[in-house]
């Protein structure tokens, strides 16, 4: 079978359907490859932009762990400072404890009732003291104000013992003190 267009010329299909196809998967498939060019520059560019992100936080993470170290470092040196003067500080204290106790000791003592013939400190804080006094009564009296003091923690008495000077019967002691830190 024939078949013949009488169609005029202008009216004519000018592309088969096949053509039509073959055109339409073509420009559908430049398109397809278009959108996907087009998303993947888009998702490389934020890919680099979250790169340069990533790059700025760990670069400001260095910064701040190099910050963090110093201030550790710092604090460190603060605290080493910090305890030279606390040791500085008791060293000045333990100079001073010495004339405390000395001035306690004369404060309390009962003028032209007591007399110190020796007087010795030691390293750990202990004072001997041997002397002669009045009576017995002077001397407890004064022990008793000693034993009140703030700056000595025990006041032992080692011996007493009358003495006979120039026709008066004297008491003889001799006793140990426990020097310690100021009481608060």
């Amino acid at each position: 079978m024939i078949r013949i267009n009488l169609l005029p010329q202008s009216e004519r299909e000018r592309f088969s359907y096949t053509e039509k196809q073959i055109a339409a998967a073509l420009c559908l498939l430049i398109l397809t490859g278009t959108v996907f060019w087009g998303l993947s520059l888009l998702t490389g560019s934020k890919l680099k932009v979250l790169e340069e992100k990533q790059m700025a936080v760990e670069n400001r993470r260095l910064e701040l762990l190099e910050q963090v170290s110093r201030a550790h470092e710092l604090e460190q040196r603060i605290e080493l400072k910090e305890s030279r003067i606390r040791h500085i500080s008791k060293i000045r204290i333990n100079q001073q404890l010495p004339v405390y106790y000395l001035a306690t000791l004369v404060r309390n003592l009962p003028h032209e009732k007591v007399w110190f013939e020796t007087l010795s400190f030691d390293q750990e804080g202990s004072v001997e003291i041997q002397g002669v006094a009045l009576d017995n009564q002077v001397f407890a009296r004064y022990v008793n104000s000693l034993r009140k003091s703030q700056f000595f923690r025990s006041v032992s008495t080692q011996r007493t013992s009358h003495r006979q000077i120039m026709d008066q019967s004297l008491v003889e002691f001799e006793f140990r003190i426990q020097a310690g830190p100021v009481r608060e």
